[in-house]
């Protein structure tokens, strides 16, 4: 390069001068090339270029406040848009895996770009490495120090942020993977367990550092674009149908039988199950690891409450139910009571219907006369001594035993005397009709008991 620059240099009269020729300026101005407009040539004039720590203009707080308003409709846009570009190239893989292998790199490159806008991370994301020239793969970035990843790890832990510790440990370990395209995947691997080795034997121990390194080999397998790691059982959400690839780090979690989840949607089948850690697609049981898994990561904290609040819920809608049918039946009961009384009282009136209609029939009963045996032939008077007293214990009993009447009630009551029949009036005119034929005197004398037991006692 120094002797082709010689020799053009040479051929121009007007060539500046060393003094004039700033190289240190120049080989910085190439190595900012893809920031600036126009380079310096020797022979032209210099010309200012804006600082590459240009900053860019204010916005007033009024902008600010409207770019707030639509910043929720616009990323939910672009990350529409992401997930719909990336499901397309990750098709055409799948389909066609020869199509897109003319430029390998650059491919894992916008696929990389894809996944970090749906992960959320969009400053990795619009900053994305210079493409390297064609031939030459990009050395990897130089890595930190293990002592300084482990203290930001740390302090992160600290501040109950698992998943910014995750991010900065996945990080350097993509950093010690790199992009070399040439190294096979499990040797790719390998340098990323040795790191990660590293960087957990500078930490301490504990069982909260095991989980965090645990849960970091996890999301290690299910982000390092390394195929062999992303082999799952289940290649899409279980309610979404959301690619596994696609489930974002803080919703992602992968059990021992090679299922990967979206965390919100297992808890709410767990909760759903009444607590029952089994997986909603086999059916099986999760070993306690997995349960632990669940239960400590930030969507599932809260699953206990959940299950209890689930549980008290079901059991009121339980009494809620028993109650109305509780209440149900008590207005059936009083329904049939009703029903049963207005039959009840049907009958009644159809019997005492049926008991008149049957006393008119026999209304012949009710008027049975009296009869009354007709008096002896005259005999002599018996005449008493008149000197002798007649004693109380020789006057008889006035006491006539009458002849029974037919009777239908147990009471003795006849049907003459039902309730609303007009018999009892010509019974009782029969009765002094006969007390009229007997000649009975309203008030009896000597002479009538004297009759009275001629016609009784004497013999025909």
């Amino acid at each position: 390069m120094a002797s082709l620059f010689t020799q053009h240099s040479a051929h121009r009269p007007n060539a500046p001068s060393s003094a004039n020729t700033d190289l240190s300026r120049h080989t910085s101005l190439q190595s900012h090339s893809s920031r600036s407009t126009t380079t310096w040539s020797p022979g032209l004039p210099q010309r200012s270029l804006p600082s590459p720590h240009h900053r860019p203009n204010p916005i007033t707080p009024e902008q600010f406040t409207a770019l707030e308003q639509q910043f929720p409709s616009l990323h939910a846009d672009l990350t529409s848009q992401a997930r719909l570009l990336l499901g397309e190239i990750q098709a055409i893989q799948q389909t066609l895996p020869g199509s897109l292998s003319d430029n390998a790199e650059q491919d894992s490159d916008i696929i990389a770009f894809l996944q970090a806008l749906l992960h959320g991370k969009i400053s990795s994301a619009l900053t994305p490495p210079a493409p390297s020239p064609p031939g030459h793969h990009e050395s990897s970035r130089p890595l930190r120090a293990i002592r300084a990843v482990s203290r930001d790890i740390q302090a992160h832990l600290s501040k109950d942020d698992p998943f910014a510790a995750i991010g900065l440990a996945i990080d350097d370990l993509r950093s010690a993977v790199g992009n070399q395209g040439d190294i096979p995947d499990l040797e790719r691997e390998q340098k990323a367990r040795d790191r990660m080795d590293l960087l957990q034997s500078a930490m301490p121990e504990g069982e909260s550092y095991d989980h965090f390194w645990a849960d970091v080999a996890m999301h290690l397998d299910h982000e390092l674009p390394i195929p062999a790691s992303a082999e799952y059982t289940n290649q899409t959400t279980l309610k979404d149908g959301v690619p596994v690839s696609w489930i974002p780090r803080e919703r992602f979690l992968a059990t021992n039988d090679g299922y990967a989840w979206d965390v919100g949607e297992l808890v709410g089948e767990i909760v759903a199950q009444k607590g029952e850690f089994k997986n909603p697609v086999t059916g099986r049981k999760f070993d306690e690891e997995d349960v632990e898994l669940v239960r400590r990561h930030p969507l599932g904290r809260g699953i206990d409450d959940a299950v209890l609040a689930a549980r008290e819920q079901e059991q009121t809608e339980e009494n809620a139910e028993m109650d109305g049918q509780g209440k149900g039946e008590e207005r059936w009961e009083a329904k049939l009571s009703a029903q049963w009384a207005k039959q009840m009282h049907q009958n009644i009136r159809d019997k005492a219907e049926k008991e008149r209609e049957e006393a008119g029939l026999m209304s012949g009963f009710g008027k049975l006369k009296l009869e009354v045996s007709p008096p002896a032939p005259a005999t002599a008077a018996v005449e008493l001594p008149a000197t002798a007293a007649l004693g109380s214990e020789n006057v008889p009993s006035r006491e006539v035993t009458k002849p029974s009447t037919p009777s239908v009630f147990p009471d003795h009551t006849t049907i003459a005397e039902l309730p609303g029949s007009n018999e009892i009036d010509s019974v009782g005119k029969e009765n002094s009709e006969n007390k009229a034929n007997a000649e009975e005197p309203e008030y009896k004398s000597f002479a009538w008991y004297n009759k009275y037991f001629n016609s009784v006692y004497s013999q025909p």
